[in-house]
């Protein structure tokens, strides 16, 4: 793996993302970038400084199936689970009849966790879900 994703530490990806988007102007209007940065920051454990990115990508994300599933991640991340449920249930036969997407499955689980009061990213953020 190239790049910040060659750092395990979320630490480490996290100032590398940031020394990047220093370097190189302009790369912070990369909603992608910006979306693994704030991934980052959630896992290092700055979930404050994290949410208040994820807020600002989610305000600017032209793709429902981004927005869903970052709305989603902020809902977990600030352990609103009414919110969460609320959205899961608008939504709830496309997401419990997927078996393929990733990101579906990361909603899976954030849900079992989350419904469980376990609000740590790291272990909800898998398809292979133990909560």
């Amino acid at each position: 793996e190239k790049g910040w994703r060659s750092f395990k530490n979320p630490s480490d990806q996290v100032r590398t993302i940031k020394k990047y988007i220093q370097n190189n102007p302009g790369s912070n209007e990369d909603l992608l970038l910006m979306w693994h940065l704030s991934q980052a920051l959630a896992f290092s454990g700055d979930v404050g400084e994290s949410i208040e990115l994820m807020k600002q990508i989610n305000s600017k994300e032209p793709h429902q199936y981004n927005k869903l599933y970052q709305l989603f991640t902020i809902f977990f991340l600030e352990k609103d689970m009414k919110q969460f449920n609320s959205l899961y249930d608008q939504y709830r036969e496309q997401i419990e009849t997927n078996k393929d997407d990733s990101n579906i499955q990361i909603v899976k689980c954030m849900k079992q966790c989350g419904d469980k009061n376990k609000f740590d990213y790291k272990s909800a953020y898998t398809t292979r879900c133990k909560c």
